[in-house]
């Protein structure tokens, strides 16, 4: 599984070199993300990043969706296996 888990993140052709990642989330998108992983609410996170709270939202909602998550638990897993989180 390990290896098969290693191709997936590497170009074909080109051994051993990361894959662009298939969903791609602005700067602010990640930032976002990061903060809600390490279980913050939306009003903490919005104090941390300088924010609005609806702006949060906003950001949390449009990543959510790039990713295909139904939820802001669902978008950091989903986030995390496609290697945007630690």
């Amino acid at each position: 599984a390990d290896e098969a888990d290693r191709a997936a993140r590497t170009r074909p052709g080109v051994s051993g070199i990361p894959a662009e990642p298939a969903v791609r989330l602005t700067p602010r998108e990640h930032d976002v993300l990061r903060h809600v992983a390490a279980g913050r609410t939306n009003a903490a996170v919005a104090e941390a990043l300088g924010l609005r709270t609806t702006t949060v939202k906003a950001y949390l909602k449009t990543a959510a969706r790039k990713l295909g998550a139904a939820n802001r638990v669902d978008a950091v897993r989903l986030a995390r296996e496609a290697g945007l989180l630690p």
